[in-house]
């Protein structure tokens, strides 16, 4: 009886000490996946973002004027948005940015949002038109600068940080990881298992010290 306490005893210690060792391999395999992905800097790219989700893209919202003139939803809504005066300097400029509007559900928040949210962003036609474009029924990752005094956004990191899911919105899509591997200068192949959102908002809330 003795002799099995003990055994259970050493079983039980050599559970304990396994147990910090698998946690940090858990660490390390999260962050490899977000640095394979986001590359080098996305420690600092989840650090500098404002809003990081995932979402599903949707149409136009019909109670916009510009919604009614383009008859109907479309994949993305390109209007003129009037620029948000939040002092006196910006209500000097009194003038039109041309941008894209662009409205999300919120699927799964990491920060900034809350889950089931409807969200409008609006981005700087310059800063949009290098970013692949979105259409409804989209699902994406997106790490979002904080709105500017002028109520434009974008994505951070650029590429980095508008990243396209597969149709469960579980998973990095395949095509995602090779085009933004691509632009990666010396990066490796793509893996063939898709990162899964789970391990990147670990390592996300891990560099925001969440």
């Amino acid at each position: 009886m003795r002799a099995s306490r003990r055994l259970s005893f050493a079983a039980l210690a050599c559970v304990a000490l396994m147990v910090p060792f698998a946690f940090a391999s858990d660490v390390s395999s999260d962050q490899a996946t977000a640095e394979r992905l986001l590359g080098p800097q996305w420690q600092q790219i989840s650090r500098r973002a404002g809003m990081i989700f995932t979402a599903t893209v949707l149409g136009p919202d019909p109670q916009s004027p510009s919604a009614s003139s383009t008859g109907g939803p479309s994949p993305v809504l390109r209007t003129a948005v009037n620029a948000t005066r939040f002092s006196q300097t910006a209500a000097q400029l009194s003038r039109t940015i041309p941008a894209i509007e662009l409205r999300f559900r919120i699927d799964r928040p990491i920060a900034g949002v809350r889950a089931g949210q409807i969200i409008t962003i609006h981005q700087w036609i310059g800063v949009a038109s290098r970013q692949p474009a979105l259409h409804a029924g989209d699902r994406v990752l997106l790490f979002l600068y904080p709105p500017s005094r002028l109520g434009l956004t974008s994505p951070v990191g650029g590429a980095q940080g508008q990243i396209r899911l597969d149709p469960t919105g579980q998973h990095v899509a395949q095509n995602a990881q090779s085009t933004i591997l691509h632009a990666q200068p010396g990066s490796r192949s793509p893996s063939r298992t898709s990162p899964s959102i789970t391990q990147l908002e670990r390592a996300i809330r891990s560099a925001r010290g969440e």
